[in-house]
């Protein structure tokens, strides 16, 4: 037998409650937009406070390292267009070690070609316009080649810090590079402006790494282990850049500027003139012999 399916009947009271719900449903459908807009409005509000949070999060922390270099450092030359990229190392320094570092054996012409090899640099040649970026006054300015030149020159702070640190290093090292001794009042004064140029330069710095106490065998009370995790720019990277820019050395020995006339000039310390004259006496002295560059230097009384 077929099923035939029909309407259900209702009664009048069960009319009479289904037409009553369809008008408050009409009712409800036709206020519900006015209902739900103040839910839509909170809804926009935190959408937009959320990504104006996550724009102002990512603005934060999407600097690179070369801006918060900038944001530490005044301007350079090499800020320009050398990339700044962080590396992280773990340092080999611990006062004693059975496998140190060429940089801390014993002097030998390796150990003084590793050094010098990472400090002597020639100057770069820059507007000498920018001087005023780096703090500095320009009139007194070496002008690069002539005195009516726009360009100057200027060196490198890293290498003359490694230079400065090399200068210590042989002093270390005295009876063996200087057998004989060494009697030059410069060489002293020089020794205390890098050790000074050093401390200033590293109270500038500040670094705040932090080194563990640690137990070590034979050692009773706790011993510092230096070799601390660092985050490390590349210094080759730098002397590349560097060495691809800087002056040849044929310029620095035929283009060498001269001292113009009626120069700008800073004047002279009193110890600068109290160091020429101690030497220029010592170098006057019998038996002594005073060089430069391997040359011997001949002192006239004229000269201060």
């Amino acid at each position: 037998m077929a099923v035939e399916y029909e309407k259900l009947a209702t009664s009048d009271s069960e009319d009479q409650n289904l037409a009553e719900w369809r008008g408050l449903h009409e009712q409800q459908q036709q206020h519900r937009g006015f209902r739900l807009r103040p839910d839509w409005i909170a809804w926009l509000l935190l959408l937009v406070i959320t990504n104006t949070a996550s724009l102002l999060w990512t603005n934060i922390w999407s600097w690179s390292s070369l801006d918060h270099l900038k944001a530490l450092t005044v301007w350079s030359p090499l800020h320009s267009t050398l990339p700044y990229q962080l590396h992280t190392i773990k340092l080999d320094v611990m006062t004693h070690t059975d496998a140190p570092s060429l940089w801390r054996a014993d002097p030998s012409p390796a150990v003084d070609k590793l050094w010098k090899d990472n400090w002597d640099s020639r100057p770069l040649v820059i507007p000498v316009g920018d001087l005023a970026k780096l703090g500095q006054d320009p009139d007194y300015a070496v002008r690069w080649p002539t005195k009516n030149s726009s360009l100057t020159v200027v060196g490198n702070h890293a290498h003359h810090l490694l230079h400065c640190l090399d200068e210590l290093r042989r002093s270390v090292w005295a009876d063996y590079y200087w057998p004989q001794g060494n009697l030059n009042p410069f060489y002293r004064n020089h020794q205390m402006h890098c050790i000074d140029m050093l401390r200033q330069d590293l109270m500038c710095r500040v670094p705040r790494d932090v080194y563990p106490l640690i137990w070590q065998a034979t050692e009773t009370t706790p011993q510092p282990d230096f070799n601390i995790t660092m985050k490390c720019a590349s210094w080759e990277d730098m002397w590349a850049w560097w060495a691809e820019r800087q002056l040849t050395e044929e310029q620095t020995l035929h283009e060498e500027p001269v001292k113009p006339v009626g120069a700008k000039e800073w004047p002279a310390p009193a110890a600068l003139r109290e160091e020429n004259s101690r030497l220029k006496d010592l170098c006057s002295e019998p038996g002594i012999v005073c060089s430069q560059g391997g040359m011997p230097v001949e002192w006239s009384h004229e000269q201060t």
